[in-house]
């Protein structure tokens, strides 16, 4: 079995490769041809263990994440956990994975996707709204995906957008800037992405600045949680999901639907674009939202664990 830290698994893997990598799990959940059991859910004394397990005919994974909110008191992660691969015909361990970097990885590349397809050929500017742990790949795929010329970032505490886009800036040479809240984001950009847990609409219902953007939410995947205002949905011909349970999932769809405001209808699994393509009109208002799904983590970590192989990456251990 090879064991991969967090740093083997971004060695192991290119951007354009990610982006590709999420691109056929879209595809392969359109397809039907796996096997995706409900997310499991435990909890004791207050702390979570969530099992994310999923199968493939070649190959099935268990994402196990463990939610301690005590840690941040500690110093310690709140959020950590492992992905574990396994053979699908013999059900042999390959792998043991750093969960918390294989999911900024795919959430990184997932809305990376989104961008590569539904911005406007003329965008020239990226916004993200939350500089927590997604922001980083959120960053550095989407400028991967489309070349953008300037980078804006925002978030409630103003220290860690310093920190994101210094740390762009060095290692990559972004031309980032930070701005103070959603509004001066939604003014400077021409994609917005939303990485927040925000239970609020983070950007402002104007419908002059809202009017030939594209947007991706990431952050809210609870029914409670929102991140759009309601004068968007009425611009939308056509909203994307990478998957149906965001329907229910998600606050920035459920709310949405209840209230009239959008049609399920109007709704779409980007893998059903992917098989089909067709050219998004030019300045069109655009929302991808995605609420995850252990396929990617299956299809990620199995294009990392054949390159890892490939490199001698990780350490290999005995097991059984």
């Amino acid at each position: 079995m090879l064991v991969l830290k967090g740093k083997d698994l971004e060695k192991a893997i290119s951007p354009a490769e990610l982006i590709e990598a999420v691109e056929e799990a879209m595809v392969m959940y359109e397809g039907k041809n796996f096997n995706m059991p409900p997310r499991m859910h435990a909890e004791h004394e207050g702390n979570v263990l969530l099992l994310m397990p999923a199968f493939t005919s070649s190959a099935f994974g268990t994402k196990l994440v463990s939610v301690f909110p005590g840690n941040q008191e500690k110093g310690i992660p709140v959020i950590q956990g492992t992905m574990i691969l396994n053979d699908g015909n013999s059900g042999s361990p390959m792998a043991l994975m750093d969960a918390a970097v294989l999911t900024g990885l795919r959430t990184g590349a997932v809305g990376a996707v989104g961008v590569k397809h539904l911005a406007g050929r003329n965008a020239r500017n990226l916004g993200i709204i939350g500089a927590g742990v997604q922001a980083w790949h959120l960053a550095v795929l989407s400028n991967e995906a489309r070349s953008f010329d300037k980078t804006y970032i925002a978030d409630l505490d103003r220290n860690k957008s310093e920190v994101l886009a210094e740390k762009l800036r060095g290692t990559y040479g972004l031309q980032v800037s930070v701005l103070e809240s959603g509004r001066e984001i939604l003014e400077a950009s021409d994609v917005i992405i939303t990485a927040t847990t925000s239970l609020q609409p983070v950007i402002p219902g104007d419908s002059k600045l809202l009017k030939g953007k594209t947007f991706v939410g990431i952050g809210s995947f609870t029914p409670e949680m929102r991140e759009y205002p309601d004068e968007l949905y009425p611009m939308l011909e056509h909203v994307y999901v990478d998957s149906r349970q965001a329907l229910e999932e998600s606050g920035d769809l459920s709310v949405a639907i209840e209230s009239g405001l959008l049609k399920n209808s109007q709704v779409s699994t980007f893998g059903r674009f992917l098989n089909d393509p067709y050219e998004i009109p030019v300045g069109s208002t655009n929302f991808f939202k995605s609420v995850g799904m252990a396929l990617f983590d299956l299809v990620v970590a199995r294009k990392i664990y054949e390159s890892a192989k490939a490199r001698q990456l990780g350490i290999t251990i005995d097991f059984p």
